[in-house]
Order: C-alpha cells, then sequence, then structure tokens
C-alpha cells in the first residue's frame, strides 16, 4: 500500500521558488534540490502540530479545516517520530476498512504539499524505505514531556502547563489509535503528575494563587481526577477558604455525574480529605 510515492514529483512542483537569473537549481535524483542562493530560502515558517487541547497544526502555508483525515494524518506522523508505514497509519486512520492505494497516495501527497520543506530542501514528509515520517516538524506534547521531567525545577514545570489548553486531541474526530496506544491516557497522565507536583511545591511556597493555576492546567486535561480536586481542596483550606473546600466537592460531583451524597461515590480518599478538612475548619471556628 502507499506504493506511488510521489516526493520527487512535488519537489519538482515546489511553489515559490523558481530557478531564473542568478539562480539555478538541481534535483540529486532523490527528491532533494540544491541553490546556488539557498540564503534565498531561508525564511520557512517552522511547523508545530499541537495536541494538548484542540488539535492545531501551525505554521502551513494552507489550511487543514474541514480535512479530518488529513489532520489525523499529520498528527500521528508527528507522534511517531520514528517513522510509520503506509499499512500501520492507514489502518490507524480507517481501522474497520481497507482503502484504496489512491486514497492512501492523495493523503500523502495533500500533506507533503501542506508541510512544505524542511531546511535540507526536501519535504518535511517523506519516505525513507518503508517508512513514511515527518522531518523538521515539533509538537507541543514533546516539548511538554521535556520541561515537566521530575529532576526539573517549579519554572519548568509552569512552563509545561502553559502548554495544555484543554483535552488531548480535542476536536479531533474519534480516532481509535489514540485509545489503543493509550496515546491519550498516557498524555492526561503525565499532564496530571506535573500539576500535582508543581501545584503542591506552590502551596509550600504559600503561592496558592500559582497553585490553583497548576492545578486547574491539569483539570484541563483530566476534568475527572480526583488528586487534582483534592490539591485544591488542600489550597482553599491552607487560606481559611471552607467554601472552596466544599464548591471543590460540589464541582467534582458534577463531573462525575454523581445523583446524592457525593461522599458516598468518590474515592475513599476524597472523601476522608473532605470530612477532615470540613471537621478542622469547623473547630476552628467554634
Amino acid at each position: 500500500m502507499g506504493g506511488n510515492d510521489d516526493s520527487t514529483a512535488v519537489t519538482r512542483a515546489r511553489p515559490g521558488v523558481l530557478a531564473g537569473p542568478g539562480r539555478t537549481e538541481a534535483d540529486d535524483g532523490d527528491g532533494r534540490r540544491r541553490s546556488e542562493h539557498p540564503g534565498l530560502d531561508d525564511d520557512r515558517v517552522p511547523i508545530d502540530v499541537a495536541v494538548l487541547g484542540r488539535v492545531e497544526v501551525r505554521g502551513v502555508g494552507g489550511s487543514f479545516a474541514r480535512r479530518p483525515k488529513l489532520t489525523e494524518l499529520v498528527v500521528f506522523l508527528a507522534l511517531h517520530p520514528e517513522g510509520s508505514t503506509s499499512l500501520a497509519w492507514s489502518t490507524a486512520l480507517w481501522p474497520h476498512r481497507r482503502v484504496p492505494d489512491q486514497t492512501i497516495s492523495n493523503r500523502l501527497s495533500e500533506a507533503r504539499r501542506l508541510l512544505g520543506f524542511a531546511p535540507d530542501d526536501r519535504p518535511r514528509l517523506r519516505r525513507d524505505g518503508d517508512l513514511y515520517r515527518l522531518v523538521d516538524v515539533s509538537t507541543d506534547w514533546s516539548r511538554f514531556t521535556a520541561l515537566a521531567v521530575r529532576s526539573g525545577d517549579v519554572a519548568s514545570w509552569r512552563e509545561a502547563l502553559g502548554l495544555v489548553r484543554g483535552r488531548p486531541f480535542e476536536d479531533l474526530p474519534p480516532a481509535l489509535w489514540t485509545a489503543v496506544e493509550c496515546t491519550a491516557a498516557e498524555i492526561e497522565h503525565v499532564v496530571t503528575d506535573c500539576a500535582l507536583r508543581c501545584g503542591d511545591a506552590l502551596l509550600e511556597r504559600a503561592d496558592y494563587a500559582g497553585a490553583v493555576w497548576a492545578a486547574h492546567r491539569g483539570l484541563s486535561a483530566a476534568p475527572w481526577d480526583e488528586r487534582l480536586h483534592r490539591l485544591l481542596m488542600r489550597i482553599a483550606d491552607a487560606t481559611g477558604n471552607r467554601a472552596g473546600v466544599e464548591a471543590t466537592l460540589r464541582h467534582l460531583a458534577l463531573v462525575l455525574e454523581i445523583d446524592g451524597d457525593p461522599l458516598r461515590y468518590v474515592h475513599p480518599d476524597t472523601a476522608l480529605l473532605y470530612e477532615h478538612l470540613v471537621g478542622r475548619s469547623a473547630t476552628r471556628a467554634s
């Protein structure tokens, strides 16, 4: 499948690059281009694939709007930097049917055209043997993981959380591969872990506003995570805000769609923390 690789043909039809007086170009037979004046081509816009919230392909010359499969192809390849066979990515995009080779070839050509060319003057979407991969394309997820390492500091964790805009792959049509490969679950787990570390560290510093911000960044990716709600309860308690503790429990019950007494259905750790904090607040008030 996908044997109709047209990288060389697309390279020869590259828009905006014309051979003429004072500029000559040659094709080395492998889809590469050489120019006597490569400096004239140093204005390429970086391409970034954002998945920590609504999916966006940033920096492209065209539009991915209303092109869900094309968007999903770029997202899939961006999250598989080692490369993927056409059989693997086409199965991921169309898990319930086998698509014609021409459809695969068309999607590759469209994506290659929109993604443009890397600094080596080859298409960013290229074929190496049996693998298709993206070159010179970054992702917010790779930046997040680099910033969110446990050995980092609070400033690094805050920078990582600043990349989170919502649920992973938001607005992308239901993608079975994100569940099968546990990609979405992994992102939610790593974001939550970073938010908890950052929030706890800021709470210890009595930076309550910063701690609340960190918790909410985590909740934007994993809104039902009770650990983040417990963090918000502890922050509210630290500021003497009993109403905030109660409001957090009510919000959790709303998110989990609990009908009845929330303490009967939330995690035991959440119920114990709530009863402890509310009881301590009542003791302080008396």
